[in-house]
């Protein structure tokens, strides 16, 4: 993931202390301990109603009320990939 980030010019910041992972952490235990009492509750048993139940309805639901924060302003920071640059060579894995 550096290599293909430092080739597109992106730096990453990483979180290397517990205060700067908290937030996401605490997301996913919240979000591991409720799923299992939201497919209780749905009296979901087998593999594929969970993975849909996840996929249609939980993970929605999730993300509008715990995740999604809304941005300050309404401006992009995004940008499209210049023509001159192949994805398929960047993100692949490289031989050494």
């Amino acid at each position: 993931m550096q290599r293909t980030c430092d080739e597109l010019g992106i730096g990453i910041i990483f979180a290397d202390s517990p205060l700067g992972k908290g937030r996401i952490e605490r997301s996913f235990n919240t979000f591991q301990d409720r799923l299992i009492s939201e497919l209780r509750l749905n009296r979901i048993k087998d593999m594929d109603n969970a993975n849909c139940y996840l996929q249609d309805v939980f993970i929605p639901i999730f993300w509008r009320s715990h995740i999604q924060v809304i941005s300050k302003n309404d401006t992009s920071e995004f940008t499209s990939v210049p023509e001159h640059i192949n994805l398929e060579n960047i993100c692949c894995l490289e031989r050494i």
